[in-house]
């Protein structure tokens, strides 16, 4: 099931992304019609953001390079990212470290300035989880790779917390334990406010989405958006798009709870979105290449 990862990720990014930020949401009640879904359309073709484009750079990266090279990572990011792009939507503090690493200058100089807990690093932390089979490199990599652009210890767990639960998927743990079992995951040690978020969205499974939401928060801050990834995941029923239109009606930033909690889902249940909406993505073909490369080159 690891193959569909890149393509859920992709699919919860593309869907969900017409509702970025758009308010109201779709409350008071949860939803489950796909007309619900929202692309944003260019030249005939639904676009992803930002969060499928890091994901991508990172899982070229890992086929590349075998490992997460930081120095590397920094300068692929910072040459690959569409910044200006109408349709990526790049974070304020991503850009800056980013444009500044184009600039000639070291990630290792910019990012513990910009000092990010955004949730940048933890949207393109799954292909970690696809090319490692090691839980504790999966941490060890998602953490190597989150410091490149995200240096704040909430930035570092975000993305840790979210390559776990793509493993744990991936690896038949049941996706509604996924919140408890992480929180309290002996190779993590979680700032209290990801502990009690995490907690907080273990009780949440049968709350409306206006209160899911005022008790984790949606907004672009990773811990606010990574826990609420973890409750879409773990209310989907192992359902991508049942996981999607959970971050649809949460609202906030939408689409990126979506590529997050599609990602986990994918790992362990696949990818039960139609064809005919996959295929609507930008550039699909070469993600499910992508993904399915750096599946069949996990552990090596």
């Amino acid at each position: 099931m690891l193959e569909h990862v890149l393509p859920a990720l992709a699919f919860g990014d593309t869907y969900a992304l017409g509702w970025e930020f758009s308010w109201p949401p779709p409350r008071p009640r949860w939803r489950s019609d796909l007309s619900l879904l929202k692309p944003v359309y260019r030249g005939g073709r639904a676009c992803y953001s930002d969060d499928t484009e890091m994901a991508l750079i990172l899982a070229r990266h890992l086929l590349t390079h075998g490992h997460v090279d930081q120095d590397s990572l920094a300068v692929e990011l910072a040459r690959n990212a569409r910044l200006g792009d109408k349709c990526r939507f790049y974070g304020s503090t991503t850009s800056f470290v980013l444009h500044r690493v184009r600039e000639g200058d070291s990630w290792r100089n910019v990012a513990p300035g910009v000092n990010s807990y955004g949730n940048g690093a933890a949207i393109r932390a799954p292909p970690v989880a696809v090319y490692y089979g090691d839980e504790n490199q999966v941490l060890e990599e998602a953490k190597r790779q989150a410091e490149v652009t995200h240096s704040h210890p909430l930035g570092i767990q975000g993305a840790q917390i979210v390559a776990l639960a793509v493993h744990l998927s991936g690896e038949g743990a049941p996706l509604e334990e996924l919140p408890l079992r992480i929180a309290g995951h002996s190779g993590l040690s979680l700032d209290k406010v990801y502990r009690d978020r995490l907690k907080a969205a273990a009780g949440l499974l049968d709350s409306s989405p206006f209160e899911a939401a005022l008790k984790l928060g949606t907004g672009a801050e990773a811990p606010e958006s990574v826990p609420a990834a973890l409750l879409c995941a773990a209310r989907s029923g192992g359902s991508v798009v049942a996981a999607t239109l959970c971050a649809i009606c949460l609202g906030g930033d939408t689409d990126s709870i979506a590529s997050m909690a599609s990602s986990i889902v994918a790992a362990g249940h696949g990818l039960d979105a139609p064809r005919e909406l996959l295929e609507k993505i930008e550039g699909f073909e070469e993600i499910l290449e992508v993904s399915k490369r750096l599946a069949e080159a996990r552990g090596r």
